[in-house]
């Protein structure tokens, strides 16, 4: 049987184009989750002093949740502190507060006034927190969070030593109520970010939890020129404050933060703030690039086999289709084992059989939501 040589050239190309474009993922390029930790040059672990900080607006009954996780880690007592700034709730949040502050000697709270206008109210209530704190390490952390194990301050205290400014500590949403695409949508962004900063700065970081140096913090005016932006308070840390070989990633099991999970409406506006603030950020071109070259790679193999496919069986040559045919398990294979390897390393319960289908729709929603950020208000994003 004679094969045509366009039918050799074709079927090779489509093959070798689906193994390689497979490696264009966060998920394969993935950090390694890191069990052991840092022994600080072989010296004794003391307890470094640690305040942590968190803002809430009409969230009693967040608080009332997940507040005593922070409260009652296995840390000694006198080390740290654990400071909430309400901003001006309505709800049961100031009665939640009394409570917990009755039982637990280490909690601290301030507020904000109503009146507040002209500048972001979350980052004007975590600047308060930062200048209420007694401790040099700061910990910012989202007040919809708790950590997995009362040995998560231990874990993120074993970093804050004198080879890091910046600690960023993985976060994932709670499997039980959470959306698998938020799921996966999260781990997708968060193992970017943490290969970016492992690897030279820290560009963003979207999580519940970073941890700072006060001095840093307060030395260069906080967030004074990001102020009147809504939301990034974050993701402005990690831009403005992060250098090279200072910034630590915390990614160890007992180092999670479990978040709530976020309504269709916080996910969707999440997005869409995270849209305004990155234009802001500095060191923007490398990520895109990188983030551009995995998305090319990715749905310019998918189209080459659809494409092959469909032309084999147009012109009837079974070869190709076969060819067409490997091309895709190939694809499916390489790229369903990576998802699920990152997935189980990273305690993300994810179906299987879904991803693929969640991997190709990021694109589709990203277009989505430009078209919504595009036609929004840009006074939507600031404080007025």
């Amino acid at each position: 049987m004679d094969i045509e040589l366009t039918t050799i050239i074709i079927g090779c190309s489509v093959l070798l184009l689906s193994m390689v474009s497979s490696f264009f993922s966060p998920f394969f390029r993935r950090p390694a989750v890191n069990d052991t930790l840092p022994d600080n040059n072989g010296a004794k672990q003391d307890h470094p002093h640690i305040s942590i900080v968190m803002s809430a607006r009409n969230q009693g009954d967040v608080l009332k949740k997940n507040l005593p996780r922070f409260l009652e880690q296995d840390y000694p007592k006198d080390a740290f502190e654990v400071i909430v700034v309400n901003e001006s709730s309505t709800d049961n949040t100031e009665d939640e507060l009394k409570l917990l502050k009755a039982q637990h000697a280490n909690l601290y709270t301030t507020f904000i006034p109503e009146s507040s206008h002209y500048l972001s109210r979350r980052k004007l209530a975590l600047t308060l927190g930062v200048k209420a704190a007694k401790n040099e390490w700061i910990v910012f952390v989202d007040a919809a969070s708790q950590p997995v194990s009362s040995n998560w301050l231990t874990t993120l205290a074993s970093y804050c030593n004198a080879e890091n400014d910046i600690v960023c500590g993985y976060s994932n949403y709670d499997t039980e109520t959470s959306k698998a695409y938020h799921r996966f949508r999260h781990l997708h962004t968060a193992l970017y970010q943490m290969r970016t900063a492992m690897r030279s700065q820290a560009y963003r970081y979207e999580g519940a939890q970073i941890a700072f140096r006060r001095q840093m913090f307060m030395q260069n005016n906080g967030f004074l020129k990001n102020l009147m932006y809504l939301r990034g308070e974050y993701d402005f840390i990690a831009n403005e404050y992060s250098c090279e070989g200072r910034t630590a990633v915390m990614n160890a099991p007992d180092g999670i933060l479990c978040q709530d999970a976020p309504t269709p409406r916080e996910w969707k506006n999440s997005q869409l703030f995270y849209m305004e603030t990155r234009r802001h950020l500095r060191r923007t071109l490398p990520w895109r690039v990188l983030h551009n070259t995995d998305t090319f790679m990715q749905h310019i193999n998918w189209l080459a086999v659809m494409a092959t496919l469909a032309c084999s069986l147009l012109t009837s040559d079974y070869i190709l289709t076969a060819a067409a045919a490997a091309a895709f398990i190939i694809t499916a294979l390489l790229r369903t084992t990576f998802i699920m390897k990152a997935s189980d390393e990273y305690s993300e319960r994810l179906p299987m059989l879904g991803v693929l289908f969640m991997e190709n729709s990021i694109l589709w929603h990203n277009l989505w939501l430009m078209i919504i950020y595009k036609c929004s208000d840009k006074y939507d994003f600031i404080r007025k």
